[in-house]
């Protein structure tokens, strides 16, 4: 009895390892389309301009990185935030879009 019970959590093991897999189309499943195909992500280093309220518009700079790979626009996937120097001050919160899912 305790070997059909070892055999059902292998099993479901298994089978929760095999559906990400498939899911997201890593080697070894079908390749289903989704909305982030390898080959809709682009790499880049675009600065995010600051908005209105002050925060980073990172929605503008995954744009132009997508349209800079002609592409016609786009989202952030990954940022990086670094120091710079703008207009001659050392400012902490220069955010740049480094990869964007474009479409």
């Amino acid at each position: 009895m305790n070997q059909i019970k070892l055999l059902v959590v292998v099993i479901k093991l298994a089978a929760a390892a095999t559906i990400p897999a498939i899911v997201f189309g890593c080697t070894g499943g079908p390749n289903f389309p989704g909305p982030l195909q390898s080959k809709d992500v682009v790499s880049g280093r675009e600065r995010c301009k600051a908005a209105q309220n002050g925060g980073p518009d990172c929605v503008t700079a995954s744009n132009r990185l997508c349209r800079a790979k002609a592409y016609e626009g786009g989202s952030s996937v990954a940022t990086q935030t670094e120091y710079c120097v703008d207009e001659g001050h050392v400012s902490p919160n220069c955010v740049f879009v480094t990869r964007a899912a474009c479409h």
